[in-house]
């Protein structure tokens, strides 16, 4: 039931997409919007299959956010790993979907990075309160992410300074707007299960 369903577009999503028409093949940035779109119907289904409804559904540069009620550890746990999780099932598919494959296998171990917001973050933080007392997994998450975010950085401006051009550096900078983005939304009364804290309502 949609009675309460709501639908929000970023006015800086139509910026984005005219950036990757300037700069990628057509075939290539329509291999990206169907694995992107694949990745979070897999966050969708688990969601679903956990009994939670979808309340906000939100398009915008850093991708699709899905606003829902609360979830408990575990449920958090399932529904981030069934993105990156059915995004490398789609490798199986690589022999007639070369670059949805492609796309899809890439996503994939970039969201399974470590890193907060992103799926790995959230895997991360819900293993760490899970096993963890509360102060050890605190330290543990913001740790791990330190050392994987400085070395992503390091190795993004060596990309750029060994002649890659600036995108490894806009990579890094859309990255960084992410993450601190989020660290806003947190702090928000409602917050996700695809971008945010604990709170009455999650983002996927």
């Amino acid at each position: 039931m949609l009675r309460n369903f709501t639908i929000s577009i970023s006015p800086g999503i139509c910026l984005t997409g005219a950036i990757m028409l300037l700069i990628l093949p057509l075939p290539w940035i329509v291999a990206f919007l169907l694995a992107s779109c694949f990745h979070e119907l897999c966050h969708y289904a688990a969601l679903r299959l956990s009994g939670h409804r979808v309340i906000r559904l939100g398009f915008g540069t850093n991708g699709i956010l899905m606003e829902t009620q609360f979830l408990s550890n575990k449920s958090e746990l399932f529904c981030t790993l069934a993105g990156p999780l059915g995004g490398l099932c789609l490798l199986f598919f690589g022999r007639w979907f070369p670059r949805t494959a492609i796309c899809a296998g890439l996503q994939s171990l970039y969201n399974l990075l470590p890193i907060y917001p992103l799926d790995g973050g959230r895997i991360l933080r819900c293993l760490a309160r899970q096993h963890l007392p509360p102060g050890v997994a605190m330290a543990v998450e913001v740790w791990v992410q330190r050392i994987f975010l400085g070395g992503i950085l390091i190795l993004l401006a060596a990309a750029f300074w060994y002649g890659l051009g600036i995108l490894p550096l806009i990579a890094a900078g859309m990255l960084i707007m992410r993450i601190k983005k989020e660290k806003l939304l947190a702090n928000r009364r409602s917050c996700g299960y695809n971008r945010a804290n604990l709170s009455k309502e999650v983002r996927i």
